[in-house]
């Protein structure tokens, strides 16, 4: 450590791909539809550069290269079909994901789907009842 000067970088660009032995769970409300680029980059680990969801806009080598990533994710519920995790007037779909780094973590068990005769008695979900963290983000995630 001592040879590294304050302009050092710790980590090279290369090193920092090289990280794919660590378990990763990525989890969240990232409002992105399973037709997303969003969730089009994290399952497959592109998007190309001419992606619909960029919209003509510029966004340096976002969008000259397109993105990519060697996280090797898979969704959790990847092969349940689609999950419903937002009901509202507007919009009941899935919105909501876990991913996990395949290479080195498996998931067990997940947690089912909130019970749809219960869905069209109340205004929208999640709820005061029943929220994200407690309804969709149930899966049993193993190294």
């Amino acid at each position: 450590m001592d040879n590294l000067s304050p302009t050092s970088p710790l980590l090279v660009p290369t090193q920092l791909y090289r990280c794919t032995k660590i378990p990763l769970i990525v989890c969240g409300d990232f409002n992105s539809v399973p037709t997303s680029g969003v969730y089009e980059f994290l399952a497959n680990g592109t998007v190309p550069h001419n992606h619909a969801d960029f919209m003509s806009h510029m966004y340096g080598k976002y969008t000259s290269d397109g993105l990519r990533h060697k996280l090797g994710l898979k969704s959790a519920y990847a092969g349940t079909g689609e999950l419903l995790t937002n009901y509202t007037p507007s919009y009941q779909g899935e919105i909501d994901y876990i991913w996990y780094s395949a290479a080195n973590i498996g998931v067990n068990a997940v947690l089912g789907e909130v019970d749809r005769g219960y869905l069209e008695k109340v205004v929208g979900f999640p709820n005061a009842h029943f929220r994200r963290s407690t309804s969709f983000f149930h899966a049993l995630i193993c190294v």
